[in-house]
């Protein structure tokens, strides 16, 4: 590719989807962050960034994660992955309740999708809770 061509963030993150095939986190983190500092309005790349972040076994990084996401949940448009990427994490770290919180408030959103409400019962279901049947019947 031309020298101008990879001074653009789309070539970035391109790049960073090839490191991601290949499980090459370090690669996916630094091409996703050269992508971010060349278009710094561009909150897909902190979302990819956060969703990263917050997968990650060292704790430190993880609670990183986990207030990028919550900046996230800020932004309307980006509000709804967020929100599940947060839940999935707190049923990944078995904290049902915090998973439980995170998929009630998505449910209850007004512009709540089915994928809302499929979270919302697969973390009843694995949090035992009366409620799945119930829900389970309105679906």
């Amino acid at each position: 590719m031309p020298m101008p061509g990879r001074t653009t963030a789309d070539y970035h993150a391109k790049r960073s989807d090839v490191a991601l095939i290949r499980h090459d986190l370090a690669e996916y983190e630094k091409e996703l962050l050269e992508a971010k500092r060349i278009d710094p309005q561009n909150k897909k790349y902190d979302l990819a960034l956060a969703t990263l972040h917050v997968a990650a076994n060292d704790v430190a990084t993880h609670e990183v994660g986990v207030r990028e996401l919550l900046d996230l949940c800020d932004d309307e448009s980006f509000r709804r992955d967020a929100m599940h990427r947060l839940a999935d994490d707190a049923l990944r770290r078995n904290q049902i309740t915090r998973a439980l919180d995170y998929a009630r408030e998505l449910d209850g959103s007004l512009k709540r999708a089915f994928s809302d409400r499929l979270l919302l019962l697969s973390t009843l279901k694995v949090a035992g809770d009366g409620e799945t049947q119930s829900l389970l019947e309105q679906m």
